[in-house]
């Protein structure tokens, strides 16, 4: 073999590697686990890994970047910001999606998403997910159905820690409902 040959032998080899880990990544990811093979593999190609350190932020607080994130290492804090005073919200860890309802459409942060390590993240871009979902229509509602699910499981938890704890707010509840 000739070295353009061995280095476009190797560059495929690095591509096919990450492909596979990257494709299992958003196989895995609530929103998407439901979607035809074909529409996961055309996702993973859109996909771009990116590298955090400490500190980075993946997302912030009032803006519409139109990015969604599955971290594939690492951890990220959302955080709040009323003003004067930043709440920790949530951590997030390997596997977890953050953000898919941007890929739906605009959608301003209400929380900032910041690395507390180096964490390293599948990006995938509204734009690009809404022209592989041009080409798969029957895949949009398979994901309407993951995040209604998703939805309906997340008020269904909040209700059963208030109740637990003695605490119904019940103003704070019924997001199954809209």
């Amino acid at each position: 073999m000739n070295s353009s040959t061995e280095k476009m032998a190797e560059k495929q080899k690095y591509r096919d590697s990450g492909y596979h880990e990257d494709l299992e990544q958003l196989r895995q990811s609530f929103l998407l686990r439901r979607l035809s093979p074909d529409c996961l593999k055309l996702l993973v190609m859109v996909c771009k890994r990116i590298d955090f350190v400490k500190d980075d932020h993946l997302m912030t607080q009032e803006e519409d970047d139109g990015f969604a994130y599955i971290i594939t290492s690492g951890k990220v804090s959302a955080v709040y910001s009323d003003g004067t005073v930043s709440h920790l919200i949530r951590r997030y860890k390997p596997g977890d999606l953050i953000g898919g309802c941007a890929l739906l459409g605009r959608m301003t942060r209400v929380y900032t998403l910041q690395a507390e390590e180096r964490t390293s993240a599948l990006r995938l871009k509204r734009d690009d997910f809404q022209k592989v979902m041009e080409k798969f229509p029957a895949d949009i509602s398979k994901i309407t159905g993951s995040l209604i699910s998703e939805l309906a499981k997340w008020d269904k938890t909040l209700l059963e820690r208030q109740f637990s704890e003695g605490s119904l707010q019940s103003r704070t509840l019924g997001v199954s409902l809209l």
